[in-house]
């Protein structure tokens, strides 16, 4: 009885921040100036960790824990582990909402964040019970937009639900090996178009494309490079989901032909309904668990990027895009040079008007000298018509560059609005 009422009091507690946030956030005027992902905070990384883990964190002196996505059966307790940035301090509320495979919610825990860039870790439980056997989805939100989604299987014969079989390379039912250690960058939409043309063009890398007209919207196209699968066995598949969170569509199970490589896959709609126009979100799983996930919008969006001038644009110092909001907002010095040894991640700021606010989507990638992604961020809404922006670009698992030039592009609904060059090393 008396975790029924904590439970209650939790949920209750819940919904009045959320309540709080839908009455405060329309008030243009209350709004900080835009701080680094100014829709809102964003997270680097975010997966599940053992209860031991959590409670060995400040000992390790808040090192972040091992990824552990499998659990014995019988488990209570499941912690978790996120990386964030460009959050309001003892302000901004994060929610982790716990689904089973029936996308039943089965448990949440929520709390306010207490530093405007860190780590934190919190855990969930099943009052007086256990996780049954299953595989679970976490969605993280920060003040109520989701900014992260991560898996976990419970029970040894736990697994994800598989495909029809369908498709170009099938697959049968479930996880396949490989999938702890795929890794999935970059993961984006591509135009029905493009996705057309990608065999005939001698596999080009595609344009990313975040809008899609009305109407024609029975399947969505999307690309994604990977490494580290077992070739010929690793399995991938993809999800679509509305502004809810609710499956829409769905494809896979497919095999990875190579260990290493790019890939192209749609997603139809069951029956080839066109899909409504709004929000939504794709993510691709490799053996079952999310790997990446991308945003994309249906209809409508035309005004958000029509019209949109960026200037300027360029690298800064990680030094100033830290200090950018404490500084209150200062226009910060261009840095087009790295040392060796610290670029895990890439910072850039720019200007821009003409956008619609709480609508108009920026992304960026990072280039090297060939050509070729080697990390990306976003897409994220532009808090206001006209303003300022800072954003930093993360290379896959925090890998370090390698010495060269780089050149970052700035994208406003999908286009390349502005591009730069900086070095890293000598």
């Amino acid at each position: 009885m008396e975790g029924n009422v904590n439970r209650m009091k939790r949920l209750l507690w819940i919904l009045v921040r959320v309540a709080a946030l839908a009455i405060v956030l329309p008030l243009g005027a209350t709004l900080p100036t835009p701080s680094a992902h100014a829709a809102g905070p964003g997270v680097s990384s975010f997966y599940p960790a053992t209860k031991a883990d959590y409670d060995a964190w400040p000992s390790r002196k808040y090192a972040p824990p091992p990824n552990t996505s499998s659990f014995p059966s019988g488990t209570a307790i499941i912690a978790f582990y996120f990386a964030y940035s460009g959050a309001i301090a003892k302000q901004t509320v994060y929610v982790g909402v716990v689904e089973n495979s029936k996308g039943s919610v089965m448990d949440t825990e929520a709390g306010t964040l207490t530093n405007t860039s860190s780590e934190q870790m919190f855990w969930v439980r099943r009052p007086n019970k256990t996780f049954p056997d299953d595989v679970y989805k976490v969605t993280l939100t920060l003040d109520g937009l989701p900014v992260g989604i991560t898996t976990f299987t419970v029970g040894g014969s736990a697994s994800g639900s598989g495909g029809n079989g369908s498709g170009p390379n099938p697959g049968g039912n479930g996880p396949a090996p490989g999938g702890n250690t795929v890794k999935v960058s970059p993961f984006y939409p591509v135009s029905q178009a493009d996705f057309n043309d990608w065999a005939k063009l001698n596999y080009p890398t595609p344009a990313r494309a975040t809008t899609f007209t009305s109407g024609k919207t029975w399947w969505i196209p999307l690309y994604f490079g990977y490494s580290g699968a077992v070739a010929k066995t690793t399995q991938y598949s993809a999800d679509l989901r509305d502004s809810a969170g609710k499956v829409v569509a769905t494809t896979g199970p497919y095999v990875l032909t190579y260990a290493k490589g790019r890939q192209e896959l749609y997603i139809p709609t069951p029956n080839k309904a066109d899909l409504p126009d709004g929000t939504y979100t794709a993510e691709v799983l490799i053996g079952g668990q999310v790997a990446a996930t991308t945003t994309l919008m249906i209809g409508g969006a035309a005004p958000a990027t029509t019209g949109v001038k960026v200037s300027p644009f360029y690298p800064v110092s990680q030094a100033d895009f830290n200090d950018w909001v404490k500084l209150n907002y200062p226009t910060p010095a261009q840095a087009t040079t790295y040392a060796s040894g610290k670029t895990w991640w890439i910072p850039l700021y720019f200007g821009y008007s003409g956008a619609v606010a709480k609508t108009t989507q920026f992304s960026a990638d990072l280039r090297d000298s060939a050509g070729k992604v080697v990390g990306t961020t976003g897409p994220y809404a532009l808090a206001y018509a006209k303003g300022r922006q800072e954003v930093y670009i993360p290379t896959p698992n925090k890998a370090v560059l390698p010495d060269g030039t780089y050149t970052a592009e700035v994208l406003i609904g999908g286009q390349v609005a502005a591009t730069t060059t900086l070095s890293v090393g000598g």
